[in-house]
């Protein structure tokens, strides 16, 4: 994959639904957010890689920060600055953060969507990869938490989650998995989902960045 040509695409079809009636557009799959707000996240990646030992950059609460330090921005600005900085990214379409950045792009190019009612861009190729690298995480999670092994079932993706024989199987989209491993989907929406078994055990180490408490909704 070339990441960055991969970040440019998301970037391009973010572009036409930027404009001054939905930046203050309230963001439900990012609570507290308004589209704005994602615009100056998203510039904040660069920056926030640009500015030192990752580590410490990305700390917890690295996307609040980033966000807060352009409240005073306009939309224009926060825009500007993410083009200006997407055209001299450094190394990090080189580095080991490549595929996050991808992956981040892709999951706020849909929160925009969900805030403006406009869907679209569901089976973009680099939607499979993220959700692989997300099971990856998932993967890790799950032998520290001494959990059985789970199968995971999509069009494009047939994946054993841990060794051993599983004791459960989720069967749904690639789509959708994308959106519950990156904490769009509450616990009981994932839970809904079409399972072989009982996804108990499972719910603690499902979500990335920890499940959301408001139901997500989206077409």
């Amino acid at each position: 994959m070339n990441h960055a040509e991969a970040y440019e695409r998301v970037y391009r079809r973010v572009l036409p639904l930027l404009n001054a009636n939905t930046a203050g557009a309230e963001v439900p799959t990012c609570p507290g957010w308004t589209v704005k707000d994602v615009v100056a996240h998203l510039a904040g990646l660069f920056t926030a890689y640009r500015s030192g030992d990752p580590k410490e950059a990305f700390s917890p609460d690295w996307g609040d920060r980033e966000v807060n330090a352009r409240r005073d921005h306009s939309l224009d600005e926060d825009i500007a600055e993410w083009g200006r900085l997407l055209k001299d990214p450094g190394d990090l379409f080189e580095s080991h953060l490549a595929p996050v950045a991808v992956s981040d792009v892709l999951a706020h190019e849909q929160d925009i969507r969900t805030a403006l009612q406009e869907p679209g861009a569901r089976d973009d190729e680099n939607i499979v990869p993220a959700v692989e690298m997300g099971l990856a995480f998932v993967e890790k999670k799950a032998e520290a938490a001494g959990l059985p092994a789970l199968k995971v079932i999509t069009g494009e993706i047939d994946r054993q989650v841990g060794e051993g024989d599983p004791v459960a199987t989720l069967r749904t989209s690639s789509y959708e998995l994308f959106r519950a491993l990156h904490g769009r989907r509450t616990i009981e929406q994932v839970r809904a989902m079409e399972w072989d078994g009982d996804p108990g055990p499972w719910m603690s180490v499902f979500f990335l960045f920890g499940p959301p408490t408001e139901r997500a909704v989206e077409e």
